[in-house]
């Protein structure tokens, strides 16, 4: 996401960063995919960060299977929001904070979707901008 969208700015703005450009945002960011991702690196980083393998317990993510399946539910949004972070959002951030820009954002569901990026407050916490755009000027208590 870096070197297709932000990075661009930069290279067609050389010494403009943190100076004249000084604010990058993004707008109802939505990654189009919901539900139980997975990829093939997902069960080894699960085994690594929470000690067992999570390939046995899928079912668990579907059904109730008894009272493990809220553990094994809990760890795998853990170990996912954790990959969101480490791979999209912390290094946007980085990128927007060695550059002195900040990195805004006015997101969709502002957390009346807490399902939103795996965990709203949790993966938002890497803006350093938020914004709430509100349409026709109205207000919003919950958004502001």
């Amino acid at each position: 996401m870096i070197g297709k969208f932000f990075q661009p700015f930069e290279d067609r703005n050389p010494g403009e960063s943190g100076k004249g450009l000084n604010f990058l945002c993004s707008d109802e960011l939505s990654f189009g995919v919901r539900g139980w991702l997975w990829n093939g690196a997902f069960a080894g980083e699960f085994r690594k960060r929470k000690g067992y393998g999570v390939t046995p317990e899928l079912a668990s993510l579907f059904e109730e299977t008894g009272p493990r399946a809220v553990k094994v539910r809990l760890d795998y949004s853990d170990v996912m929001v954790a990959l969101e972070e480490e791979n999209c959002f912390g290094p946007i951030y980085e990128w927007h904070t060695a550059r002195g820009m900040l990195y805004g954002c006015d997101h969709g569901g502002r957390w009346r979707d807490v399902a939103e990026f795996g965990d709203y407050f949790r993966t938002q916490r890497w803006m350093s901008g938020p914004g709430s755009d509100q349409p026709r000027l109205g207000s919003d208590l919950v958004k502001n």
